[in-house]
């Protein structure tokens, strides 16, 4: 491989630029002449923000643009560390911005670099009180206008948190998780097209999380060091090239390593390739192709700054599947307890006082709670371990018109009831009714002419159906049917319009047959996790939470894919078309959270005004972060649904 200099030797020449701090006033001063190229010594960080311009920090001489002549533009008098940037188009032109660890402040600043004048502007300055900051590298999420900035702490684990609305450039200061890694880290680096963060841990390896904040935080191996890998020494930095592929710099050796993330070996591991370097002790290193030239930049203390290029050939990065988003605009109390313990929502809506409508929520732990709309819980009632809940609208009890709740009650392996006062909005508990199932688990209410059923599954894949009614002696529940899937089930629905009953078995897909028994007909496939359809590529088991937006031909099924915290929807009559998937992310303004590890859904195509005029979805959210506690459940209008999949509203 032939390394050809961009430039001579260095000369040195005066700093360029001068930053001074009065009060809490930052002046800064820049130029767009060309100067002669300057000589930067005890470097940091390096960093390409484009073909032509790189970043370079420094301990001795602060935060430096300089072109590819290695010439000063502008510059900002400090003592920085590891840096990391972004660079967007709006209308308004081209923005970058630049995260530097400020050493003598132990911060995290925020600089933007305005293109027109050449010089460096302070967005923010966030000190770090608890723990010296080592690193720092970003993720730019362009649905949601939010710039994150991950930040290694000594000896703590990694911090997400939000730094910057990049819509208006406002600085915000809002911790969202915090990764399972805290020792021996020397750098992280991520490639925002596949949501994907690494983290150098010096000795072991590199290991690779989701960005996704709403993701499990597991750590996946990339490349490690050998006997495990093909990584042969201690990792200084780490840095994503514009393809995807990782660079690496290890000290005690003249070659830089490029993993090749998107080339697997018959091993599995990643390809990698070899970049010979002209000093054993690189400090500094990133890169930015130019079609089949790698430019790279790097730094050693014995030959100072190196900017070269490299014939090679770029990798084709995945195509990462994009769902659409949609936020979470109300979050509920979270349960009494950590741990998997929220279940399945059921709402209710009151269609004289549409603002007093309800929630219901089970805790598999302890009970039912009861929340209003703005998520206050109103009612808790200590039913027992509860897995799934659902109700009905209307049914006559003691002569009175209520609505009826079910829940599948996992203690007596029974179905538990209650009574939603219409009036009052108070829920009751009411009488259960015995099943001969050995551990019940999910369970979904219909009404269908006239008459009032309950569907409650068993794990073994059984369903049985009963009518429920009133006689002198109290709720009664007559076993009218019983059918059995193939493995273990949980969610299902019926449209009210058709009759049609949606089951979902967890780890294999949908189902529809009739909700009434004498018109019960054998099972047929709505999708399969296993079949060739487009639903089949977006959706990842378990599937779970099943329920019908009612809203007669353009009634939709809406279906928890929890493998991947995604929702589906599909039509709610033939041919039961997929028309997308979309995920529910966080509203950071508001300091909620997205949801994740989706079991239980509900949703009702009620108008209960405002920005739930169109309807709404209420999801469990599995982990419950932002900050971390119980988990709860989230509020979706469903408005913001149908617009991002291209459906249309429904009519007034």
């Amino acid at each position: 491989m032939i390394l050809m200099p961009l430039s001579c030797k260095l000369s040195s020449i005066a700093c360029l630029l001068s930053l001074s701090l009065s009060a809490s006033t930052l002046a800064y001063a820049g130029s767009s002449a060309p100067k002669a190229p300057i000589t930067l010594s005890n470097i940091e960080s390096v960093k390409a923000l484009d073909n032509q311009h790189w970043l370079v920090s420094s301990e001795a001489q602060g935060l430096n643009l300089i072109n590819q002549q290695q010439q000063a533009i502008a510059q900002v008098k400090g003592k920085f560390e590891q840096i990391d940037a972004r660079t967007w188009q709006t209308d308004q032109g081209r923005i970058s911005v630049v995260a530097a660890v400020n050493k003598a402040q132990n911060a995290l600043d925020l600089y933007r670099f305005h293109w027109q004048s050449q010089t460096f502007s302070l967005l923010s300055r966030q000190k770090i009180s608890q723990a010296g900051l080592d690193g720092v590298c970003l993720k730019h999420n362009t649905s949601e206008n939010a710039l994150y900035a991950f930040l290694i702490k000594a000896d703590m684990p990694v911090e997400q948190r939000w730094v910057l609305d990049t819509a208006t450039l406002a600085p915000q200061q809002k911790v969202i998780r915090e990764l399972p890694i805290s020792h021996g880290i020397t750098s992280c680096a991520v490639d925002d097209n596949q949501q994907a963060i690494y983290i150098a841990e010096a000795l072991v390896g590199i290991w690779q999380f989701s960005t996704h904040a709403e993701a499990e935080p597991d750590r996946q191996p990339l490349s490690l060091l050998q006997p495990f890998g093909r990584l042969s020494q201690e990792i200084e930095q780490i840095s994503v090239l514009d393809d995807g592929s990782v660079l690496v710099s290890q000290t005690g050796t003249k070659q830089a390593v490029r993993v090749k993330t998107q080339h697997k070996l018959v091993s599995g591991l990643p390809a990698i390739e070899h970049i010979t370097l002209n000093s054993a002790e690189v400090e500094a290193l990133d890169g930015i192709w130019q079609q089949d030239t790698l430019q790279l930049g790097y730094y050693g203390e014995d030959i100072g700054l190196q900017l070269i290029q490299q014939t090679s050939q770029a990798q084709t990065p995945a195509k990462l599947r994009q769902f659409a988003v949609v936020p979470a605009l109300v979050e509920t109390t979270p349960v009494a307890k950590l741990g998997d313990a929220a279940d399945d929502p059921a709402i209710w809506f009151n269609p004289k006082q549409p603002q007093k409508s309800l929630v219901l929520g089970t805790d598999k732990q302890a009970g039912l709670g009861v929340y209003d709309l703005q998520g206050q819980e109103l009612q808790f009632i200590a039913s027992g371990r509860i897995n799934n809940v659902d109700l009905v609208d209307s049914f006559t009890l003691n002569g009175q018109d209520v609505a009826l709740a079910s829940a599948s009650q996992r203690d007596h392996n029974s179905i538990a009831l209650y009574a939603i006062d219409k009036r009052s909005q108070q829920v009751t508990e009411l009488d259960q009714v015995p099943t001969n199932l050995p551990e019940v688990y999910g369970l979904c209410m219909a009404q269908y002419q006239q008459q009032t059923y309950v569907l409650i599954n068993d794990k073994d894949g059984r369903y049985q159906q009963y009518a429920i009614s009133q006689d002198s002696t109290g709720l009664q529940g007559q076993l009218v049917r019983e059918f059995k899937l193939a493995d273990q089930p949980e969610g299902c629905d019926v449209n009210q319009a058709t009759g049609e009953l949606f089951v979902g078995v967890e780890d294999m897909g949908i189902w529809v047959t009739h909700i009434d028994p004498q018109r019960a007909m054998p099972l047929r496939s709505v999708f399969q996790l296993t079949d060739k359809s487009l639903a089949a590529k977006w959706l990842k088991d378990d599937i779970e939470g099943l329920a019908v937006y009612q809203n007669g031909d353009n009634s939709y099924l809406v279906v928890s894919s929890q493998g991947n915290d995604s929702y589906a929807l599909f039509k709610a009559s033939q041919p039961y078309s997929y028309l997308g998937s979309f995920r529910v992310t966080a509203n950071l303004y508001q300091g909620i959270d997205g949801a994740s590890e989706t079991d239980g859904l509900d949703v009702s195509s009620a108008n209960f005004g405002g920005e739930f005029s169109q309807g709404m979805l209420v999801v469990q959210d599995g982990r419950n972060v932002m900050p971390v506690q119980p988990q709860n459940f989230k509020y979706v209008a469903f408005s913001s649904i149908l617009k991002q999949l291209g459906l249309p509203a429904k009519a007034p």
